[in-house]
């Protein structure tokens, strides 16, 4: 049960619930004030049923959850039952998140303003890579990657 007093503004990245380890310590994750919110800054998790799991129970735990995703929710590993991938994955999240009443990068931004001092815009951004940096050559995205396949520079995000 979360104390009183002001609630607080929390953050956490990284949690990659896939290992035990990590999966015992979200388990022990719990607010110290009624009233916090938690960022979930990226990488919860490659398969979707373990981002489902983790940022559900931080949704019943916390005031509110806001989830920026990072390069592992992307991922589409082979073993995940969920085929998803690039854009159709990251909606199938968003909605997944929308149903468990986290707040995404596609949502209005929420304004903390909870401790009586200036209001503080929250904007959970989803960026990843940015193609218009392109090998000399190259002018779309599709050129630039077969450009990297070609010369072995390929970040492993590309490939899942």
């Amino acid at each position: 049960m979360a104390g009183s007093g002001l609630p607080q503004l929390l953050a956490i990245s990284d949690l990659h619930v896939v290992h035990a380890e990590n999966k015992a310590i979200v388990e022990r994750l719990r607010p110290e004030r009624a009233g916090d919110w938690l960022v979930v800054a990226g990488d919860v998790g490659e398969f979707v049923g373990d981002i489902e799991w983790a940022l559900g129970l931080l949704s019943r735990r916390f005031a509110k959850v806001i989830w920026a995703p990072g390069n592992h929710e992307l991922w589409t590993p082979r073993e995940d039952p969920i085929q998803l991938r690039g854009d159709a994955r990251y909606q199938h999240l968003v909605q997944l998140c929308r149903g468990l009443g986290v707040v995404t990068p596609e949502d209005p931004y929420p304004v903390w303003d909870q401790q009586g001092d200036d209001p503080v815009l929250i904007a959970p951004l989803f960026l990843l890579y940015d193609y218009t940096f392109r090998p000399p050559g190259t002018y779309t995205k599709e050129q630039a990657l077969a450009r990297a396949h070609e010369v072995g520079v390929v970040c492993t995000d590309e490939i899942l």
